[in-house]
């Protein structure tokens, strides 16, 4: 699509009666809106992305949601500043591709900060990591974290301070998928108001429904967590080295081949700082509490 097409659709939705407009959100620097034309989604989307930055006015992205009724049903179509970005009969789709997108923006946004496909939590001032891929886990043993009381960083992508080596992130909706949800009967019930047509395979649930909190301030890493979840196993910390650990960071960075040449003398500070372990699994409380035995000073000295 052409920026003029894009640019003439943008002004016929902007003319629009949209029912329900959120806030305006800024995660990691992407600033973004939604109008909509059901005040459910709109609602949720406020509650969801609500431990997020709230501008007074922003000129980031603005993204429709508009339900179109038509012979063979409703539709939901998707634009982000004029260009449709999906189109699809169902509203649990419309609602995951919508903050799939917010997720891409924002780790396309971040360049100032070296970016890794990981989930954090806070535990005294410092920060324990859950790097992995999409499916890993990390959503969950965060959630589990958050639960257990640690502070709530993110659950899908870090952003480490090019001078401290710090780490912050966006507090994005915890999501979980379909598998985990037996694991959070308490967070499933606070997030009920959630419309039943938005949730087919995964739940976008804000840091509240865990009766957690929002940890912001960039705090030092002192832990990184590699998951592996397996039912027939007996649990178990296994040291891994850091230049495995180190080599996971980068294969797992967003941004690792754009950054420049500071990137793996980064990563390496961080990952210096830290114990690092594989942590093989079956069950959450007994994973946190051996995250919680990880961060003691005998261990990590």
């Amino acid at each position: 699509m052409t920026r003029t097409r894009a640019a003439a659709i943008a002004e016929r939705l902007d003319a629009y009666a949209w029912t329900y407009e959120t806030a305006v959100f800024d995660c990691l620097g992407f600033e973004f809106s939604v109008r909509t034309t059901d005040p459910t989604l709109g609602r949720l989307l406020d509650t969801i992305y609500g431990d997020c930055s709230r501008l007074a006015s922003g000129t980031g992205a603005r993204y429709t949601v508009r339900e179109r009724s038509g012979n063979d049903g409703s539709r939901f179509v998707v634009h982000r500043d004029g260009e449709r970005v999906i189109s699809t009969p169902f509203a649990s789709v419309a609602l995951d591709f919508l903050v799939w997108d917010v997720n891409q923006r924002t780790v396309a946004t971040g360049t100032d900060h070296l970016l890794v496909h990981a989930g954090a939590a806070a535990c005294d001032d410092t920060v324990v990591l859950v790097p992995g891929v999409s499916g890993a886990g990390k959503s969950t043993l965060v959630a589990a974290l958050v639960r257990a009381g640690f502070g709530y960083i993110t659950d899908e992508a870090i952003a480490i301070h090019p001078t401290t080596a710090r780490v912050t992130g966006a507090p994005k909706p915890i999501g979980m998928k379909t598998g985990s949800w037996q694991l959070f009967p308490h967070a499933l019930t606070a997030g009920s108001q959630v419309a039943t047509r938005y949730t087919a395979t995964t739940r976008h649930l804000p840091v509240t429904a865990f009766s957690g909190r929002v940890s912001r301030e960039p705090l030092p890493a002192r832990l990184i967590v590699v998951p592996v979840w397996d039912a027939n196993t007996v649990d178990v910390a296994s040291p891994l080295s850091r230049a495995h650990t180190l080599a996971l960071m980068a294969e797992q960075s967003f941004n690792f081949e754009t950054f420049g040449p500071a990137r793996l003398g980064l990563l390496a500070r961080l990952v210096t700082g830290c114990a690092c372990y594989q942590l093989d699994t079956s069950d959450l409380d007994r994973a946190v509490d051996a995250i919680r035995s990880l961060l003691s000073p005998e261990i990590t000295a």
